[in-house]
């Protein structure tokens, strides 16, 4: 029987050694370039919504902001309306890494889509939302048989 969840597992992790391997010298890993892009998008939102959006528990977003403060490309400032919210911003460094991220994604996509027609990766896409939908509402409806 054909495995739909082991093909996109093997595509992750081999993706992940490209991406890795292109983000060596930007002192990132394959995981972080999420989180910068994502507070790129969306400079000022906290560490819950952060992680809400990537869909990422909540100590494994804590370790990547402090990862990615340490290497100096996130900064917390503390929220004057409410001193227990704590606001996530890139820094200028954290701002001078967005184009190499995109060109490393740009090339990455090239690689994944090589030799299928500009219909068939619109198709591959659309297959693809759909699968996710499937499995969002997977989940949804293991939570709800959970909670009877």
């Amino acid at each position: 029987m054909k495995s739909v969840g082991k093909h996109i597992s093997r595509i992750y992790r081999r993706l992940n050694i490209l991406i890795s391997h292109d983000f060596k010298d930007l002192n990132i890993g394959s995981g972080q370039y999420l989180f910068l892009i994502t507070l790129y998008e969306n400079e000022g939102i906290n560490q819950k919504v952060l992680g809400e959006k990537l869909l990422i528990d909540r100590a494994n977003t804590t370790r990547a902001i402090k990862k990615l403060e340490q290497a100096g490309y996130v900064k917390t400032i503390v929220d004057t309306a409410d001193k227990r919210n704590k606001k996530l911003y890139l820094t200028k460094e954290g701002h001078g890494i967005i184009p190499a991220i995109r060109q490393v994604l740009v090339k990455t996509k090239i690689t994944m889509l090589e030799g299928l027609t500009e219909e068939e990766s619109e198709q591959l896409f659309c297959l693809l939302e759909k699968i996710e939908k499937n499995v969002e509402k997977g989940i949804e409806t293991m939570k709800e048989v959970a909670h009877e």
